[in-house]
C-alpha cells in the first residue's frame, strides 16, 4: 500500500470527506455513463452552442487575478531552492518558506496549489481518479476549491490542469475516467473537438460517443470553414483555449 505525508493526505482527505461525487467503476461505457449523470452534460445542442459563446466571451478575464504568478513558476522555485526535500514538508514549513524567503502570500488559494503539486509528485491519484483531477485542475487555476462538491471544469482550466500535469510528470498516462471527464466537461461547454495536444488523446472519442456533433467537428479538424456561426465559434474556443493554457504556463 502507497504511504503518503500529511500534507497529502490532508489534501486527499479533504476531497473524500463527506463527498457526494459517487465512485466510478470499471470503464469505457460504465465510465462514460457515470461521468455524465454526475455533470449533467447538455442534451440541447442550440443551448451548448449558446454556452460555448458565453464562456467564449468571458474567458480572456479568468486569470487575471494571478496573471503574474503561475504554478510551474512555484513549482520551479521550490525545485531550485530545495530540490526534492519540500516534497514531503510539512504545511506549515512550506508557507513559512514561501513567506520569509520568496516574498509569496500563502493565502489558502495558494496552499491548495501547494498541496496540489505535492500531490503530483508523489501519487498518480491526479492521472487515474476524475474528482482528484477536478480539485487539482481548480487549484492549478488557482480557483476557490470546493471539497464538499462537484466543480465541473471550464474546457481551458481542464486544458491548463493537463499541460501543467504533464510538464510535472510527461511520461504518466491518464486514465480513462479522467479522459471521459474532460469529454463531459467539453459537451456541457458545447465544444465538439478537444485537440489531443490540449486534452486526452481518448477524450474526443469519448465525446463522439456523447452525441457529438461529427460533421461541425471534423469541419474544426479540417479548417473547412462553412461560413456558419457555429464554426465561427468552434475555431475561436480552440484558440482562446490554447491561448488560455499558453498564459497560464508562461
Amino acid at each position: 500500500m502507497a504511504r503518503f505525508d500529511k500534507l497529502t493526505l490532508e489534501f486527499m482527505e479533504k476531497i473524500a470527506s463527506d463527498s457526494k461525487e459517487p465512485a466510478l467503476e470499471g470503464g469505457g461505457v460504465n465510465t462514460l455513463r457515470n461521468v455524465k449523470s454526475v455533470l449533467k452534460s447538455l442534451s440541447d445542442p442550440q443551448k451548448a452552442l449558446g454556452k460555448a459563446l458565453v464562456s467564449g466571451l468571458t474567458m480572456q478575464s479568468l486569470r487575471d487575478k494571478e496573471a503574474s504568478l503561475s504554478v510551474l513558476k512555484i513549482y520551479s522555485i521550490l525545485n531550485d531552492a530545495y530540490d526534492k526535500e519540500w516534497w514531503h514538508w510539512e504545511p506549515e514549513t512550506l508557507w513559512q518558506t514561501l513567506t520569509m524567503e520568496h516574498s509569496i502570500t500563502s493565502d489558502d488559494d495558494l496552499k491548495n496549489l501547494v498541496m496540489a503539486l505535492q500531490l503530483c509528485v508523489t501519487t498518480n491519484q491526479p492521472f487515474e481518479s476524475w474528482h482528484i483531477f477536478e480539485k487539482v485542475g481548480h487549484a492549478f487555476n488557482f480557483n476557490t476549491v470546493d471539497f464538499q462538491t462537484v466543480q465541473p471544469l471550464e474546457p481551458q482550466e481542464a486544458a491548463l490542469a493537463i499541460k501543467i500535469l504533464r510538464t510535472i510528470r510527461p511520461k504518466e498516462p491518464f486514465a480513462p475516467e479522467v479522459s471521459a471527464y474532460l469529454a463531459a466537461t467539453a459537451k456541457n461547454a458545447g465544444l465538439v473537438y478537444l485537440s489531443p495536444e490540449q486534452f486526452t488523446e481518448e477524450a474526443q472519442a469519448f465525446l463522439d460517443g456523447m452525441g457529438n456533433a461529427i460533421d461541425l467537428k471534423d469541419a474544426v479538424i479540417n479548417k473547412k470553414n462553412d461560413g456558419s456561426a457555429a464554426y465561427a465559434i468552434q475555431i475561436a474556443r480552440v484558440q482562446e483555449i490554447a491561448a488560455y493554457v499558453s498564459k497560464g504556463v508562461s
